[in-house]
């Protein structure tokens, strides 16, 4: 049914958002971890491309200085220095990185809890909105079914209507909107005045309105 189905897609939807609030709170975790670091620490991985970089320029000046080559372009060590120059320099690059990740740290790890606050809160607004469309599937399924029940048994009942009020207002407020005739035969069999018609018919439409929305719903 078109309830049931909207409550299965808002669930899904909540459920969607949980994932998201969990990977949140886990990712601002590992940002509160960064943030309790020393800054040596996070960048010292760096400091090895660093020192190797700066190891490697050393060498290759050493390594050209008492080298022997024609043209420049030929030496060995100069080209040591090249690549130990580019290393050392990523490895700058990498720990001024590293510290300003980390001194960003706490601001972020605030960001994904906010974050994943905000996904709890829709998570539990849909959940509310799916329980609300599930009722409404039930009542959609019920109503139709109390008014055949409803009418099944005022048609098993022996008694004659126009000798029952109570039946014979109930299957007014149910069914009289099929048959006019039969409801003023009952009106004059039970004296039912303006006033009491006008509430029958007004209680009839009301109840198919109430089936007409909830079977669109």
């Amino acid at each position: 049914m078109a309830s049931n189905r909207k409550s299965e897609r808002l669930l899904a939807e909540a459920s969607s958002f949980e994932r998201d609030a969990r990977r949140h709170l886990a990712v601002a975790q590992e940002e509160w971890k960064d943030a309790g670091r020393s800054w040596l620490s996070v960048a010292a991985p760096s400091y090895r491309y660093f020192i190797s970089g700066a190891l490697m320029l050393a060498g290759g000046a050493i390594w050209d200085a008492v080298s022997y080559h024609t043209d420049w372009w030929r030496s060995p060590g100069l080209w040591a220095m090249v690549i130990g120059g580019l290393v050392a320099a990523f490895g700058i690059a990498s720990v001024q990185n590293a510290v300003d990740r980390q001194a960003g740290a706490k601001g972020r790890a605030r960001a994904h809890e906010a974050k994943a606050e905000e996904a709890t809160r829709l998570s539990l607004q849909l959940r509310s909105q799916s329980s609300d469309a599930a009722s409404a599937e039930l009542r959609k399924a019920a109503l139709p079914a109390a008014s055949a029940a409803i009418v099944a048994n005022i048609g098993r009942n022996t008694r004659d209507l126009t000798k029952n009020s109570d039946d014979a207002e109930l299957w007014a407020i149910i069914t009289s909107h099929k048959d006019e005739t039969k409801l003023m035969e009952l009106a004059s069999a039970h004296e039912w005045d303006s006033k009491t018609l006008k509430r029958v018919r007004a209680l009839n439409e009301s109840w198919r309105t109430t089936m007409r929305g909830e079977l669109r719903d």
